[in-house]
């Protein structure tokens, strides 16, 4: 779906990523991982075309990328639920498929601050909010800059259900620091240091099995 060559980017002359490249297949979950600082953050920032405007990107036209980040939840005066039926419209969810979306969040308790402004839910409880928008935004791709920050192991584990049963409508890019279990939710695994990918493991070319393949990249 989307591919990268070569890409490099410089901050005042400094190197933050260095001759990139990667895949990201199309119906499938990709995770990036590396250690603070290795430019995980910024890359998914020129993918969604926030940073690098002349970096070029090889993605189709006619399909969707979306990046969910925290801005999204910039009219924090709204309550959930208000805030929820306004990306039904903006997307234009019809009424059984926002049911289907809906009912399939059920284990992250939404429903439980849903008449709860944006600006008084915590910080998990906003990364929920974030999680259901970017499902609820019709994409062919899903950009997540941690998309499991700050959820407790339960909301971690139903978002990680989420993720799979998802994943054959829209493709997921996502950086993490949760490490255990990552290959057995993951599609494809990319490691970056210093800007610089060191290594792309891929369960369809058999060298993603488990965790140790990519834990002793660190």
């Amino acid at each position: 779906m989307l591919s990268v060559d070569n890409l490099s980017y410089k901050i005042n002359n400094k190197d933050i990523l260095k001759n990139v490249n990667f895949t990201i297949a199309e119906q499938a979950i990709t995770a990036i991982v590396g250690p603070n600082g290795a430019g995980k953050t910024t890359l998914i920032e020129i993918l969604a075309r926030i940073r690098g405007e002349k970096v070029n990107i090889d993605f189709p036209k006619n399909k969707r990328m979306i990046y969910i980040h925290p801005d999204m939840l910039v009219l924090d005066f709204l309550k959930t639920k208000e805030y929820i039926d306004m990306m039904k419209s903006l997307n234009g969810i019809s009424d059984q498929e926002f049911a289907k979306v809906l009912d399939d969040f059920t284990p992250l308790k939404i429903n439980d601050f849903q008449e709860t402004e944006l600006r008084h839910l915590s910080l998990g409880q906003k990364q929920k909010v974030l999680l259901l928008s970017g499902f609820l935004s019709k994409p062919d791709l899903l950009l997540f800059d941690e998309p499991f920050n700050a959820l407790d192991i339960n909301a971690y584990n139903a978002a990680v259900d989420l993720f799979q049963q998802y994943k054959h409508k829209f493709g997921i890019f996502f950086s993490t620091h949760e490490l255990q279990g990552l290959s057995e939710i993951s599609d494809s695994i990319i490691f970056i240091e210093n800007g610089t990918i060191k290594k792309q493991l891929q369960k369809h070319s058999g060298d993603l099995k488990n965790d140790s393949e990519f834990l002793q990249l660190f």
